[in-house]
């Protein structure tokens, strides 16, 4: 269904948005069906909406919840092969960066309203398919 998970992200101190080149939030997400069920050709999207300090920067579509051999970190750890996709979402610097803020709060919502609410899983580094969690990816100039 619908719902949000946010998350507060302390920067880097003296960060500002001219020395910044590029931001980018790097995660592994899928839609949440439940069960364990296998790759199937029927898909379960969902559309959810990432924003940072309130400022909406992209929905994406993300299109279902797979499980089977390439989800081996899950297996690994008790779950039976679930995993995501990995993305990889592009953010202008100068929304989010000014010289009062520290910390950016970033938020994954299923909308009440979206066109597809499947849910939503956000993959830690030892569960889905890439051993990474979600983080911010900051390249300087």
């Amino acid at each position: 269904g619908s719902g949000y998970v946010e998350y507060e992200v302390s920067l880097p101190e003296r960060l500002s948005a001219a020395d910044v080149a590029e931001i980018a939030l790097v995660f592994e997400a899928s839609s949440c069906y439940g069960g364990a069920r296998q790759t199937e050709p029927e898909k379960y999207p969902s559309d959810v909406t990432i924003s940072v300090n309130g400022a909406e920067i992209d929905t994406i579509r993300i299109p279902d919840c797979p499980a089977d051999a390439r989800g081996v970190l899950s297996y690994i750890h008790g779950e039976p092969g679930i995993y995501g996709y990995l993305h990889n979402v592009k953010v202008d610097p100068s929304l989010l960066l000014n010289d009062k803020a520290d910390t950016l709060t970033v938020r994954y919502e299923v909308k009440a309203d979206a066109e597809a609410k499947g849910g939503f899983a956000l993959y830690g580094a030892r569960m889905g398919r890439y051993p990474t969690g979600p983080h911010l990816l900051i390249r300087r100039k």
